[in-house]
């Protein structure tokens, strides 16, 4: 029976006895503690908790949110995930209610408030240490972000992500700081960036409609974000914050492909194909490579070789063997969608790049390019060409960076390896750093 915080403490140094046991061997939890004195690391943090609690029912407010935000600071610098530090709280305030339910006590409904009181307290406070510390790692990611990837953009479309940016920077210094006021534009339509999207929006629907849909988004966040500070629900805010820091990397990169397609519309293209040429490969690719570890999607990069075409070639001269390349390369363009880029990269050779792909629909698409092409009935002079074409596919799924040279070398093997087994055909793989040589 509790009749003083004392004994309240006796409890509660018992129960977290019984957790920090189930922490130490926990799969999720267990290697925080390697290498460490365990039964000094186990002391020390239930003199903590008793702390924490002292402080509490000290009403010690200021103090206790000082101690709770370092506390949340020290977990995140030791990379504990928020999500795994709230669930542990939760299973030690389900040891602490059960215990408290065994003991015949008067005022069991009074114990029971406060107790869960204190653990909303140690939950709530500590994400602001979280949040202090996403705060300052996002500063750093998104200056690094933009100089790398807008830096060499047009002076009125760099101002315009600069005020986005600043935009963001309000935010997480809003954030960061111990203010209930903030000034920024919360309305989407009245912001630089989307009147921006709307006077460019015909230039390319698909991307920037996508776009909009994004920053109109991100506004919405932004205002859950300041009422969830006003309200000192941080847990939450927590939540809010990982989802607004998402969102604006998938805006940030969903504007750099549309103003790489910008680019890509004024580059030289291949005079023969009108696909673009492989000096803008290399480019292309990283922009896809990173947009992928960004967001964790796959892509996919497919080598394509005209079957037979020297027999071609040699059978009806190269002015047949050019119009062939011209007809595959429309039948290729008509079947990829406007975010796929397809290159011509030399001679009957072509590459094609699939942002945002999976094995599945990666080999289903390659299926179809494959199989457009067999169906094309190419007449000259009274007589009809069939034409087929071998691919080879690569799904990239990497969380580092792989350089292109290494993706077409191994699509390039998987291609002939489908010409070795009859051409006209596809064969696919995922790419991995430990792939073992493909057989040529």
């Amino acid at each position: 029976m509790f009749n003083n915080t004392e004994s309240f403490h006796i409890v509660l140094s018992r129960v977290y006895e019984h957790f920090f046991t189930k922490l130490v061997k926990d799969h999720a939890t267990s290697r925080y503690f390697e290498g460490k004195d365990v039964q000094q690391v186990k002391e020390k943090q239930i003199k903590g908790i008793i702390r924490l609690h002292r402080l509490f029912t000290e009403k010690k407010e200021k103090q206790i949110r000082q101690e709770l935000i370092r506390l949340g600071i020290k977990h995140e610098n030791m990379d504990i995930d928020f999500s795994l530090f709230v669930e542990t709280i939760n299973y030690l305030e389900l040891l602490f209610v059960k215990e408290i339910f065994k003991c015949k006590l008067t005022d069991l409904e009074k114990t029971f408030f406060e107790s869960s009181k204190f653990f909303d307290v140690v939950r709530n406070y500590t994400a602001v240490g979280y949040i202090k510390e996403y705060v300052n790692r996002e500063k750093v990611f998104l200056k690094e972000f933009i100089e790398s990837n807008f830096r060499q953009k047009t002076i009125k479309i760099k101002d315009i992500i600069d005020r986005h940016i600043l935009w963001k920077e309000k935010i997480l210094e809003f954030l960061a700081e111990d203010t209930d006021t903030i000034d920024v534009e919360l309305d989407p339509d009245k912001c630089d960036m989307g009147q921006w999207l709307e006077e460019v929006r015909h230039r390319n629907p698909e991307i920037v409609d996508r776009l909009i849909k994004l920053h109109r988004e991100l506004h919405h966040i932004a205002e859950n974000i300041i009422s969830l500070k006003k309200e000192e629900k941080y847990v939450l805010l927590v939540n809010e914050y990982n989802y607004l820091v998402k969102t604006n990397l998938l805006f940030l990169s969903g504007l750099l492909a549309f103003l790489l397609s910008e680019e890509i519309s004024e580059l030289q293209r291949d005079p023969l194909t009108d696909l673009l040429t492989r000096r803008v490969l290399e480019d292309i690719y990283i922009n896809v490579m990173e947009l992928s570890l960004i967001t964790g999607e796959p892509f996919g990069v497919a080598f394509l070789d005209i079957d037979n075409f020297k027999k071609i070639n040699d059978t009806y001269g190269h002015d047949v063997g050019d119009m062939v390349l011209r007809t595959i390369a429309k039948i290729l363009k008509k079947v990829l969608r406007k975010s796929d880029y397809l290159f011509r990269y030399g001679g009957e050779e072509f590459v094609v790049i699939v942002p945002a792909t999976n094995e599945r629909g990666f080999e289903k698409l390659l299926e179809k390019l494959r199989k457009k092409v067999e169906e094309e009935k190419i007449k000259i002079d009274g007589k009809t060409i069939n034409v087929t074409v071998s691919i080879g596919g690569v799904v990239v799924k990497e969380r580092y960076f792989v350089p292109l040279s290494d993706v077409i070398n191994y699509a390039d093997k998987l291609m002939y390896r489908a010409k070795k087994a009859g051409k006209n055909r596809v064969v696919i793989d995922t790419f991995s750093r430990n792939m073992e040589e493909v057989a040529t």
